[in-house]
């Protein structure tokens, strides 16, 4: 189910690109509303002592200790169900609206919230990073495309690039502390890369090393 939740925003957003303009938006609003369904489903059906759960862990890049690692805990589970909700309400509002280029508006705004599903149900720190950047790529093209300029603040094209810049600075930040963290680990592991958040959990990093 975990994956449904995950990828059925993209899926709703690739198919929309088929449909006539007109039923664009009301497309995307329906496929944000599935997602939501997935999520309250999930939510309902999460136990609360029984920690990690609906987990999908496959090897994706084993040289580098990569997987495609998801699952629902007592953390995420909540910020999923939030995040369903609020991105439904915020493709209904934009269904009534009129949107230039309506196809490829509504495709940004359900790959966002798949990348945004994707860093919160992530259990592996470099698939996490990668779920993060991933946003950029439609945040960029709903800010600099789609925003609107205001006379008493910067233009849409001076906000996109803060937000590309301190952002994708951060994110430069996290690959460089995920990757420390997995090395650092692995030495303590017998030279097993992995960035398991599970694994690394086993063989916590000294304080010594995380104070540097």
């Amino acid at each position: 189910m975990i994956d449904s939740l995950l990828w059925a925003p993209l899926v709703f957003g690739l198919l929309g690109l088929f449909l006539p303009k007109r039923f664009a938006g009301w497309w995307a609003t329906a496929g944000a509303a599935v997602t939501l369904g997935i999520a309250i489903a999930l939510l309902a059906g999460f136990d609360s002592g029984a920690g990690l759960q609906d987990t999908v862990d496959v090897n994706w890049i084993p040289g580098l200790g990569v997987d495609y690692s998801l699952g629902i805990d007592g953390l995420n589970v909540f910020l999923v169900a939030l995040t369903a909700l609020l991105w439904l309400g915020g493709t209904a509002f934009a269904a009534f609206r009129e949107q230039e280029r309506p196809h490829l508006f509504f495709l940004m705004m359900l790959l966002a919230e798949t990348a945004t599903l994707g860093a919160f149900v992530a259990q592996d720190l470099l698939l996490f990073v990668l779920f993060f950047d991933l946003m950029l790529v439609p945040f960029y093209f709903l800010f600099g495309a789609w925003g609107t300029d205001r006379e008493d603040g910067p233009s849409a094209a001076a906000a996109t690039l803060k937000m590309i810049v301190y952002t994708l600075v951060g994110s430069l930040l996290m690959l460089v502390g995920a990757v420390a963290t997995a090395i650092i680990s692995a030495q303590h592991d017998g030279g097993q890369l992995s960035f398991s958040i599970a694994e690394l959990a086993k063989h916590p990093i000294a304080e010594g090393s995380q104070r540097r």
